[in-house]
């Protein structure tokens, strides 16, 4: 392996924070200052991977570098503060952005290394690793949640060992085969970055990473799903994958002295639950279709009235129905649903007033609030004790306003 001090200090020293810099150039650009420092201590955005953020102390002055970039291959820092050419001070690496972003992207290798071992074909395309969060795409093949699964226990299990992250230098022409390395790296570098965890992943990288696993704490894909070339997934690590967790078994925790259950049970739950959902919606297709066709309307003054007192319905419901209406007539339509907090839709066709005055001043006399366009009036009520008694005033307030 040959040995080069030529290289990024984050490669050598990625849990470095503080430096002695120099300002070699500032200049204005937009909403922001483009910065070069030396030394170069910062790591641009590039490779999949977010840029470094600091901050800037000189002559008095605290400045945020709020990303880094490169610039025809030179380093950039993103600044909301103007300095002068030639001033120096301290430049404090923001290591929570940073260390989050090496976590991840440490994780991100030892689970696509795990994916691309196992499964014939499958490729790692983009990725993108930030403080935040982690993006994978696995392109060549559609990942079963088992497949998916099954990495992320690889993941965790390497975790659990605190295996060591080691990198080393070679000559891009030397690379063993068994190294992973994204399409165009080679060409395009005399020298690579090997990083490596034995028993798990080789890949040429030139991102920040980790000494150890057990540094990335915790491992929890929270999103998979198909793209036009295989499969995208999203990840957490450490603290936000932990906090994800807990909420999400203390709201299952919670919800079982509700509705008991038995935790184990919990898959069978959601898919009744994901069976109930689809009832629901044929139900409801079913009732709108009988509503949009049915013929029994009260006739006052020539107008067609026709309510619905609409239990177990939902705003987004009465919406898809409304879309669907069509008449030639004059005609007006109430749909009610109650609840502690009820709502009411009017629609009307060809009446010589807009919806609102047929029923806004009804509804304000009942302590309710709404409003609308010429044709259809939505209004709400809180605190309703006692729903039916109130659909009733609201109907014979509206037939009342036909009358006269």
């Amino acid at each position: 392996m040959p040995e080069s001090n030529d290289v990024p200090i984050y490669w050598t020293d990625p849990y470095r924070k503080e430096f002695d810099i120099e300002i070699i150039e500032c200049k204005k650009n937009g909403d922001f200052f483009e910065i070069k420092i030396k030394p170069e201590c910062l790591r641009a955005a590039g490779g999949g991977q977010a840029g470094d953020r600091a901050t800037l102390e000189i002559n008095g002055k605290i400045a945020s570098v709020l990303d880094t970039v490169s610039r025809e291959g030179e380093l950039v820092l993103l600044c909301d503060t103007k300095f002068n050419v030639g001033d120096k001070g301290r430049l404090i690496v923001d290591m929570n952005w940073r260390l989050a972003m090496m976590r991840n992207h440490s994780a991100e290798h030892l689970f696509a290394g795990h994916i691309v071992r196992s499964i014939e074909g499958a490729k790692l395309g983009y990725i993108w690793i930030d403080g935040e969060h982690g993006t994978i795409d696995i392109d060549n093949v559609r990942l079963t949640f088992e497949q998916v699964f099954a990495a992320e226990r690889e993941v965790q299990k390497a975790i659990i060992q605190d295996l060591p992250v080691e990198t080393e230098i070679h000559s891009a022409g030397d690379l063993e085969p068994e190294i992973r390395a994204r399409e165009g790296v080679i060409r395009k570098h005399e020298k690579i970055r090997i990083v490596r965890v034995e028993g798990h992943d080789s890949s040429a990288c030139s991102g920040t990473h980790v000494s150890r696993t057990g540094e990335i704490e915790f491992f929890k894909i929270i999103d998979v799903h198909n793209t036009d070339t295989g499969t995208r997934l999203e990840f957490l690590t450490s603290g936000k994958a932990v906090s994800l967790v807990t909420d999400t078994f203390n709201l299952a925790l919670s919800r079982k002295y509700d509705y008991p259950f038995e935790m184990e049970q919990l898959g069978a739950i959601l898919d009744k639950g994901k069976k109930a959902i689809e009832q629901r919606a044929s139900m409801v297709s079913t009732i709108e279709s009988l509503m949009l066709n049915e013929g029994l309307f009260e006739d006052i003054n020539g107008v067609r009235f026709k309510t619905y007192y609409m239990e177990g319905f939902e705003n987004r419901d009465i919406k898809s129905i409304i879309r669907k209406l069509r008449s030639d007539v004059r005609e007006i339509r109430l749909f009610f649903i109650p609840g502690e907090k009820c709502n009411l839709t009017v629609w009307t066709n060809d009446l010589p007033h807009s919806a609102n005055e047929y029923v806004n001043n009804i509804v304000s006399s009942h302590g309710g609030r709404g409003g609308g366009s010429d044709r259809v009036y939505t209004g709400g009520f809180i605190d309703v004790k006692d729903p039916f008694v109130l659909y009733e005033q609201i109907v014979q307030g509206v037939r009342e306003r036909l009358m006269f």
